[in-house]
């Protein structure tokens, strides 16, 4: 037999990661409408994978597409002349997701960093707590070379007593603080950071396919430069 050690906050942390993917997923307009998304959500059967891919064995994703048109060479030319603007206006775009997703990234490290800090402090706080408890019960007889003619020491003990009940509130306070802040950090600039993470990547494939669109405008617009040169040819 077997026996596999499971990491919970692995296992916590990949259901936040799930729980983020699909609330972004869900507030999409479009892709929240579509009936794959629908079936995701509702099915109650088993093996819900095998049942998604037989029922939309025939639907269209980002890796095919609706079947090519008849236009001509020069038809295609015209329209990639047509869309320049929107190509210009695309490389924007990508570049200022691009600045967003790095100014997020670098915010929640600065974040992640002060609640690690402030997850520290209030381990220290249980420590001065510890030392303080150690301090107070402590039942060392205190000799008079120690203390002269005052008793002070055992009033001093006792009143240290009820202070690490007030250190112990404290560093419960911060640690529920930093609990709170990093769900936030979790479930919401995450979401947002794994969001703009995605339409890096679909603007990477968009620029992929645009390059190939592009080569394909130049080859056939050498093509019918040479056919323009061959009929010039042929008509003297």
């Amino acid at each position: 037999m077997v026996f596999v050690l499971v990491d919970k906050e692995f296992i916590e942390e990949r259901r936040r990661s799930l729980k983020r993917y699909l609330q972004i997923v869900c507030r999409h307009p479009t892709i929240c409408e579509t009936e794959i998304i629908k079936f995701f959500l509702t099915y109650q059967g088993t093996s819900c994978g095998d049942n998604m891919k037989a029922t939309f064995k025939n639907a269209l994703d980002e890796f095919s597409c609706e079947p090519p048109t008849s236009s001509s060479s020069i038809d295609r030319i015209e329209r990639h002349e047509e869309d320049s603007t929107g190509i210009r206006m695309f490389h924007i775009s990508q570049t200022h997701i691009s600045f967003l997703q790095l100014q997020f990234s670098q915010i929640r490290t600065y974040l992640k960093n002060i609640n690690e800090r402030n997850f520290k402090t209030a381990d220290e706080y249980l420590a001065i707590e510890k030392s303080l408890q150690l301090i107070s019960t402590d039942s060392t007889r205190i000799e008079r070379w120690a203390t002269g003619l005052n008793d002070y020491w055992p009033t001093i003990q006792s009143g240290l007593v009820e202070i690490p009940v007030e250190i112990n509130a404290v560093a419960e306070r911060i640690n529920e603080e930093c609990k709170h802040e990093d769900e936030v950090i979790n479930d919401h600039l995450d979401m947002l950071i794994e969001l703009l993470q995605g339409y890096k990547d679909l603007c990477k494939r968009f620029e992929e396919a645009l390059q190939i669109e592009q080569r394909a405008i130049q080859k056939a617009t050498n093509q019918n430069k040479r056919s323009l040169t061959t009929n010039e040819s042929s008509a003297k």
